[in-house]
C-alpha cells in the first residue's frame, strides 16, 4: 500500500461553498489516476477520502488548503496528513522572493520544466452535461506528476538546513487553518466594540500628548512667519489663502493651535521631519 500520494483537484471556481468538483486526480505508485468526480457517486468519494485518512497516507497537493476545504464540503472529509508544497517553499524560502509560489514556479525549480497553466480557465463556470476533454485530463494529471520531484527535493532542503521540525510542525497546522477558514471563529461583538472603542480614545490621548510636546518644544527663533513653521514641519497648505494668511502672521506660540490643528502624526513625512528637527534621525517613520 503507497504510504504517499500526490494530489489536486480541478473546480468551477474558488468558492467551496458555491463551487463544485469537476476532477480529482492522484499520483502514486508511478500512475496517474484522473477521477470525473460528477460521475463517482458521493457516497464512494467520500469512502476514498475516509480511508486516506484512516491509513494515515500522507497526501501531497500544492495550495492543500484550496483542495482540502472542497473535500471537507463535498464529501465530508478533512484530510489531515498533509503536505503542501506552496506553504513549504513560504517557509523554506522565508524572507526571499515572493510569499506564495505558484506550482509552475516550483516545478521549473525543482524539475526544469515549463507547465503551461492556460486550460485551468476551462474548468471555470464547468458544466455538468459537458464531457470533458483530453486536453482537460492531461492538464488534470501534470498537476500532480510532478510533486513527488517536488516533495522529496523540499523534504531533502529541510532536513539539510534542520528544518524539518518546523517543517512538520506548519503541516500539521494547515488542516487546521483550512477548517477554521470554512467555519470562521465565535466573536464578542459587544467587547471588540468596547476595546474598540477605548483604541480610539487611547489613540486620541496620545495624539494630543504628541502634539503637546511638538509645540511646546518647537523652536520658532529661526523662521520669521507662520508659513516658515509650516513648511519646516511639512505641513501642506492646500488654498493661496492659507498660504497668504500665515505669511502675515509672526512665528511665534500663538499659532501653536494652528499647528496641532494641521499636524497629523500619521503622515510619514511629517512625522520624519519632526522626528528629525528634536534631533531623532531616522530614515522612516516604520519602526
Amino acid at each position: 500500500m503507497a504510504k504517499v500520494l500526490y494530489f489536486d483537484t480541478e473546480t468551477t471556481g474558488l468558492d467551496p461553498y458555491i463551487n463544485k468538483i469537476v476532477l480529482y486526480q492522484f499520483a502514486l505508485n508511478n500512475s496517474v489516476y484522473v477521477f470525473d468526480a460528477r460521475n463517482i457517486d458521493v457516497e464512494l468519494s467520500k469512502r476514498i477520502f475516509q480511508y486516506i485518512n484512516k491509513k494515515g497516507i500522507k497526501v501531497i497537493a500544492h495550495n492543500a488548503d484550496f483542495d482540502l476545504k472542497f473535500i471537507y464540503t463535498h464529501y465530508g472529509v478533512l484530510l489531515m496528513n498533509v503536505h503542501d508544497t506552496m506553504y513549504a517553499e513560504s517557509m523554506l524560502t522565508a524572507g526571499i522572493g515572493k510569499p506564495l509560489i505558484s506550482l509552475g514556479e516550483l516545478t521549473n525549480k525543482y524539475c526544469g520544466l515549463q507547465i503551461s497553466k492556460e486550460t485551468r480557465h476551462d474548468f471555470v463556470n464547468f458544466s455538468d452535461d459537458i464531457n470533458v476533454t483530453s486536453d482537460m485530463v492531461n492538464y488534470a494529471g501534470i498537476d500532480v506528476l510532478h510533486l513527488k520531484n517536488i516533495y522529496e527535493s523540499q523534504i531533502k532542503e529541510a532536513l539539510d538546513t534542520k528544518m524539518h521540525q518546523v517543517l512538520d510542525l506548519e503541516m500539521r497546522i494547515v488542516p487546521v487553518v483550512a477548517k477554521m477558514e470554512l467555519n470562521g471563529i465565535t466573536l464578542d461583538a459587544e467587547k471588540w466594540n468596547k476595546l474598540t472603542e477605548i483604541a480610539i480614545e487611547k489613540a486620541g490621548s496620545v495624539r494630543e500628548q504628541i502634539l503637546n510636546y511638538i509645540v511646546g518644544n518647537f523652536d520658532y527663533s529661526p523662521y520669521t512667519t507662520a508659513l516658515g513653521v509650516a513648511r519646516a514641519l511639512s505641513i501642506p497648505l492646500k488654498t493661496k489663502i492659507a498660504t497668504e494668511t500665515l505669511q502675515s502672521l509672526m512665528a511665534n506660540s500663538h499659532v501653536d493651535y494652528w499647528i496641532k490643528s494641521h499636524f497629523n502624526i500619521a503622515s510619514p513625512k511629517q512625522l520624519k521631519t519632526v522626528l528629525n528637527l528634536f534631533n531623532v534621525a531616522v530614515e522612516d517613520t516604520n519602526e
